[in-house]
């Protein structure tokens, strides 16, 4: 099989998905405030913990 050939097709929708992330954390941010800060730091969410 020939994995690379789907290559340009998920990075655009990989770049998305990590701006949507972004997005809602600073809807969170905004929300919660410090509260949501010692959350993120108690659970370590999932790409700062690798």
């Amino acid at each position: 099989m020939d994995y690379y050939g789907d290559l340009p097709v998920y990075v655009p929708a990989f770049r998305n998905w990590y701006m949507d992330g972004m997005i809602e954390e600073g809807q969170m941010i905004e929300l919660h405030g410090s509260a949501y800060f010692n959350y993120r730091e108690r659970t370590g969410m999932f790409i700062p913990k690798i």
